[in-house]
């Protein structure tokens, strides 16, 4: 649910891939589904929450505005929202955590511990308000 486990690289080359360098979509695992169907030859680009990134391949876009994660462990239940600057925990028990990647990549300043800027606090909103969209 860190970054460390969420902000990973992954490498792409073969056939049809002329694009170089990097890149810094928001990318999930899910996103593997609809890309691997699309390169198949099934037309939907996207399903659920899997959205193909073929057209990364060779050309630059953006393809997510947030990238979701949630983990339900029987002890844990959690769910994570990003926008690629700003990260947002929600967790059953009502622990939330909330960070700014840019200043803060490993997550160690919530900033819900101090007073939220009004920017910061609009982008929470965004945030709390794109996850309820995806969760329900």
């Amino acid at each position: 649910m860190s970054q460390g486990g969420i902000n990973v690289p992954m490498f792409i080359s073969g056939n049809g891939v002329s694009r170089t360098g990097t890149d810094e979509n928001l990318i999930t695992s899910t996103d593997l589904f609809s890309t691997i169907a699309q390169i198949a030859g099934v037309s939907a680009n996207e399903v659920n929450d899997s959205k193909s990134f073929v057209s990364l391949l060779s050309q630059s876009e953006t393809i997510r505005d947030f990238q979701y994660c949630e983990k339900d462990d029987g002890t844990n239940n959690l769910w994570t929202i990003s926008n690629g600057v700003y990260k947002l925990f929600k967790n059953a028990n009502g622990n939330d955590e909330f960070y700014n990647l840019n200043s803060d990549p490993y997550e160690q300043n919530n900033l819900l511990k101090g007073t939220l800027t009004t920017a910061e606090n609009s982008i929470k909103t965004e945030l709390e308000t794109e996850l309820n969209n995806i969760r329900n």
